[in-house]
């Protein structure tokens, strides 16, 4: 029995090493495959400069957004075939560590069965946590680079864990084996031996490679060398997105790629121009409502965009900026900005500038001076519309395409909403 049960772990071994490596590298045939490509971190980075292949262009998309906030401009998510990819994709790094932890602990578990001691006991629990946390463990080593770094630190610590307690399982089976007088086993020592793997699980977990993005390692240096090799529309177009994506710079202008100006106003340029801030996507989180609400900074990137700002900073007598609200802007707007072109007209006329591609807003003051008012752009829309002027907005709602009605929470029309246009 003992010499059949060494033959069964030993054949066990080999069966859980080729597991180990095609469950790790398992994978399934692919028909939709997209991927992005930059070829300036190929470059700069070494690599192919390349993110995917993803099942799906939703999937894509959010890689790509994700790279071009940490810098790397990835262009756009296009379609391969699966031959180009391979004709396969692997099982992701999750699945493949499970799966090799729960079929090498059964297998191990099961060969333990086989070696009994003189007392009776059986080899099953240490052969199970042995063979879980070895194997799932050689799993974790093998897909570390494609997952992150807690799952990675909890994983190991798992598998050291499991690897602690059925040691110390161990040495009792043997304690056993060698006296036959021995005690019954300690569950504590097994617990002692599952704690101490899993603090040096935790260690090692940590010194271990994990996701970083699609780039391992990489500095600032090499950053700025990708930027530096983009040309400069590129490099404008990486900086606004980054921007329109951060919290952290609400405060700061945005120079938008598309821009317009007085001698080349058009409906079609208007609406390009206010679609390029995409204040509905989540992902741009400038214009995302929390403790407090932007629709003035929306505003003021658009109308900077069109050429004849709405200010969020403007600066006193002595040269100290100050912050604007928008309770403030209506006042601004009545005096400083009839000074710079801007023009004070009903909805109707706003609405008609808008359409004729001149920048317009609307704006109500707030009759609570101690709470803010809302300002809202003017975008192309039906004039004489019964929900009032079409409007894209930020704010508590945030809105691409709406109406007076809806942005301003004005369904009976009774705020005293002020209109303005400029050439």
């Amino acid at each position: 029995m003992r010499h059949f049960a060494r033959t069964s772990w030993f054949l066990n071994i080999l069966v859980a090493l080729f597991l180990c490596v095609a469950t790790s590298r398992a994978s399934f045939a692919q028909g939709e495959l997209w991927v992005a490509e930059c070829p300036a971190c190929a470059q700069h980075l070494g690599g192919k400069g390349v993110i995917g292949p993803f099942p799906t262009v939703g999937a894509c998309n959010k890689a790509v957004l994700d790279e071009r906030n940490l810098g790397f401009i990835f262009g756009g998510c296009h379609q391969v075939s699966p031959s180009s990819a391979s004709q396969m994709r692997w099982l992701t790094p999750g699945a493949a560590v499970i799966g090799s932890t729960v079929v090498f602990g059964a297998g191990s578990g099961l060969a333990g069965t086989f070696w009994n001691n003189p007392q009776g006991q059986t080899f099953g629990y240490g052969g199970a946590g042995l063979g879980a946390g070895t194997f799932g463990f050689a799993a974790l080593a093998l897909n570390a680079r494609q997952m992150s770094r807690p799952a990675v630190v909890f994983t190991s610590a798992l598998d050291f864990a499991a690897i602690g307690a059925g040691t110390a399982q161990a040495v009792q089976f043997r304690q056993e084996w060698a006296n036959p007088q021995a005690p019954a086993p300690n569950n504590k020592s097994i617990v002692i031996g599952a704690a101490f793997g899993a603090a040096a699980g935790t260690i090692i977990g940590l010194l271990l490679p994990h996701k970083t993005g699609n780039h391992d390692h990489v500095t600032k240096a090499a950053a700025s060398d990708i930027m530096a090799d983009l040309s400069p529309e590129n490099r404008k177009r990486s900086i606004f997105l980054r921007k329109l994506q951060s919290t952290n710079e609400r405060g700061s202008p945005v120079d938008a790629p598309l821009t317009n100006d007085i001698g080349n106003r058009s409906t079609y340029n208007y609406f390009k121009v206010i679609e390029q801030f995409r204040v509905e996507d989540e992902e741009n989180r400038r214009y995302q409502p929390g403790n407090k609400t932007y629709c003035n900074i929306f505003v003021w990137d658009v109308t900077r965009a069109m050429g004849f700002e709405i200010p969020h900073w403007v600066a006193d007598d002595r040269g100290n900026r100050h912050e604007m609200r928008v309770n403030q802007l209506a006042g601004w707007l009545n005096e400083t900005g009839k000074k710079q072109g801007w023009t004070h007209v009903d909805a109707r006329m706003a609405q008609q500038m808008a359409n004729d591609g001149h920048p317009s807003i609307a704006i109500w003051e707030n009759p609570n001076s101690s709470i803010s008012g809302h300002i809202a752009v003017i975008r192309p829309g039906s004039v004489g519309d019964e929900r009032g002027a079409a409007i894209s907005q930020a704010g508590r709602l945030v809105l691409d395409a709406s109406h007076i009605d809806t942005g301003f929470n004005d369904p009976d029309h009774e705020k005293r909403v002020q209109y303005w246009y400029h050439e």
